[in-house]
């Protein structure tokens, strides 16, 4: 059920031109997945939308889970390059 909402997010989102994949534990397939996990989303590119908007997206989609969206504008590059190493699309 809560891979079905992550696919769901990614998919509204990327809809409206954002560029994200999940990172953390989510990225792992093998994981242990519940509802006291926590969702990672590594924010590529806002697509033209806010901060506020992206959020407001990934919380229509999210009932289940937390979720905690992670801007690439805001990290340096190698962080960035690390985190993409461990993500999932």
């Amino acid at each position: 059920m809560l891979r079905a909402q992550i696919q769901e997010t990614l998919e509204a989102l990327r809809h409206r031109g954002v560029v994200c994949e999940v990172i953390g534990s989510f990225a792992r397939t093998s994981a242990l997945i519940d509802a006291e996990s926590d969702l990672d989303i590594l924010v590529e590119s806002k697509g033209g939308l806010s901060e506020a908007d992206v959020w407001d997206v990934a919380w229509a989609h999210l009932r289940d889970v937390d979720v905690d969206l992670v801007f690439a504008d805001h990290l340096p590059a190698t962080k960035v390059a690390l985190m993409k190493e461990h993500a999932r699309e």
